[in-house]
């Protein structure tokens, strides 16, 4: 079973046996100006995205973007169906991946705006 960690691009880092960072990264690194940010919080929702990096056991990470309104489901399936080159061995089904966000695994069902 493959592992993935979510880790928001404005929040910390997380993930099986790697270093954790509580400090989110300056507003420039991924676009985001400090007057669009309209809840006053560190959000990793830009617009209407959600900007969502990837980080696997081996330390590789990918970075993709998903509406608040996608499920779990639904971002498992849209790694599947664009596994990243530099992630090995690449699961058959959604049920071989769990995703790991500020330390517990997400339910399939849940949906990003709800992180």
């Amino acid at each position: 079973m493959t592992q993935a960690a979510v880790e928001p691009l404005a929040g910390a880092s997380v993930g099986a046996g790697s270093e954790t960072s509580t400090q989110p990264p300056p507003d420039h690194e991924y676009g985001r100006h400090s007057d669009d940010d309209l809840d006053g919080g560190d959000s990793p929702r830009l617009g209407d995205t959600v900007r969502l990096v990837f980080l696997i056991q081996s330390g590789d990470r990918a970075e993709r973007e998903f509406k608040p309104s996608e499920t779990i489901l639904q971002v498992k399936q849209s790694l599947l169906d664009s596994w990243p080159e530099n992630f090995a061995g690449q699961p058959s089904a959604t049920s071989d991946l769990r995703i790991l966000y500020q330390g517990h695994f997400l339910d399939d069902k849940a949906t990003l705006a709800g992180m």
